[in-house]
């Protein structure tokens, strides 16, 4: 894969840091200038299975 096929690293890094932080796709998009909102989820880089992970929110 060369980089032209990857996100820029650091505007993954800002969209996964806004989206960790409860910033809403819509506002990221916002910022970063993107039209689809689909994009925006490309960018998002959540190694720790335990991060933004649906199955923690249950029983709260």
């Amino acid at each position: 894969m060369s980089t032209g096929d990857r996100p820029q690293p650091a505007r993954a890094g800002f969209v996964t840091y806004a989206h960790l932080r409860g910033a809403t796709d819509r506002a990221i998009a916002h910022q970063t200038r993107h039209r689809s909102m689909d994009t925006i989820t490309t960018y998002i880089r959540v190694d720790d299975v335990f991060t933004d992970n649906a199955v923690l929110q249950i029983g709260r």
